[in-house]
């Protein structure tokens, strides 16, 4: 009889330290799977985006991520423009014509006008921003 309720014993213990374990991985999976996924890799058809971040302990923590979402997509958006030009050169009957063309003639500063704030989220420490332009914004003839 004692054997039993030894066995009893050890099986409860066992499964009571085993729930335990599952709790916890699930209570830190559940607080990962809240943070958006474009906190950390920002994808949204037919737009160019960008993440802002600002700690929470300084002021106006807002507007710094809004900033920061800025500067960081006029950094992309400018890589964007350059790679879309392109130049070409002529040759017809010892005349040599060169040309230089843009897909777009508009400024980094005028797409900024076009941005949207697309999303915000914040943890306890952390407030996030994600700014967009269209593709279509950013693409588009002159």
């Amino acid at each position: 009889m004692n054997k039993v309720y030894l066995i009893f014993l050890l099986i409860f213990i066992l499964v009571g330290c085993g729930a335990s374990a599952v709790n916890d991985s699930s209570t830190a999976a559940s607080s990962e799977s809240r943070t958006p996924a474009w906190v950390l890799n920002p994808q949204r058809d037919g737009y160019q985006l960008a993440v802002g971040a600002a700690d929470k302990t300084i002021p106006h923590y807002e507007r710094a991520a809004y900033i920061r979402a800025q500067a960081e997509l006029a950094r992309h958006l400018s890589l964007h423009i350059e790679s879309v030009c392109e130049q070409r050169t002529a040759i017809d009957n010892g005349h040599t014509t060169e040309e230089f063309h843009c897909a777009t003639n508009q400024s980094t500063q005028q797409l900024m006008a076009s941005s949207e704030k697309l999303d915000t989220w914040e943890n306890a420490s952390h407030f996030y921003v994600l700014l967009g332009v269209m593709n279509e914004d950013v693409f588009k003839a002159p």
